[in-house]
Order: C-alpha cells, then structure tokens, then sequence
C-alpha cells in the first residue's frame, strides 16, 4: 500500500511539473539555441523579429501539448515501474509513446530551426553558428563540447 501511494504521489509530482514546464511563451526556456535571448543578439530587423516570433509562438503553441502528453507518460510510466509487480507489457508500450512523443518533439522544433535560419542573412547564420557553439559550452557536455572544432583545442 506504501509503495503504490508514494507511486500516486510520484506521478502527481511529473504532472504538475509538467503543467510548469508548459508555462507562458515568456518563461518557456525550452528553445536552446534558438531562444529570444540569444537571437537577441543578431541585431535583427523589426521584420525579421516580428517573423522570428510568430514562428516560435507557433512552434510553442505545437509543442506544448507534446510536452505535457510527455510528462503524463512519464509518470505513468515511473508507477509502473514502482508496482510491487511491474507490468512488462504495459512498461514496453509506455516505453514507445515516450519515444514517440520526443521523436514528435525533435522534428517539430528541427523544423522550427530550419524555418528560423531561413529568415537570417547569412551574415547572421554565421553569428548564430558562433553563439551556439558558445552556447554549448555552458550546457554539461563536459570538456569536448568546447574545443574548437577547427584546432581541436
């Protein structure tokens, strides 16, 4: 009854961070290297800012509920996992809807990349390339995500 309770709370947990994680397109941190901020940094035109946010508010408004499908999934799957007989059928099918939805996920926001990079110029392609590499560097992937790819060092 213990493990089954703590289980409950477990997936309650996942769905409430879930919810935050959905959260207002200002507070959505989610878009890595293509984030406001960072794009901030390419002295865009009023034009090409106001297509960059269309794009990315679309591109939130796709994947949020991906998202929250995900965190749901996830859930479900951990009280599964911590039945006191653990349901491998049901594990494996969870399993899938999980790699499912981040396949979903990672084409949506490629396609939002790809889209993004077509309204720069291509001076401002360049930056974006430096900035991201920058960006990478602070992200935990440890000491080979900043070596310069061009010395090695």
């Amino acid at each position: 009854m213990k493990k089954s309770g703590l289980a409950l709370i477990i997936a309650i947990l996942f769905l409430m961070a879930g919810a935050a994680f959905a959260g207002e397109k200002e507070k959505s941190g989610w878009m890595g290297p293509f984030s406001p901020d960072l794009l901030s940094k390419l002295k865009l035109s009023d034009d090409q800012s106001s297509q960059i946010q269309a794009l990315r508010g679309n591109v939130i408004q796709t994947v949020a509920p991906l998202r929250n499908s995900l965190s749901e999934i996830k859930g479900e799957l951990t009280a599964l996992w911590n039945a006191n007989e653990p349901d491998k059928d049901r594990i494996k099918e969870k399993q899938k809807e999980v790699r499912s939805l981040r396949d979903q996920i990672k084409d949506k926001i490629s396609n939002y990349s790809l889209e993004l990079k077509k309204l720069l110029t291509p001076e401002q392609n360049i930056q974006l390339a430096a900035l991201w590499l920058e960006w990478g560097k602070g992200m935990g992937k440890g000491k080979s995500s900043t070596k310069d790819p061009s010395t090695g060092r």
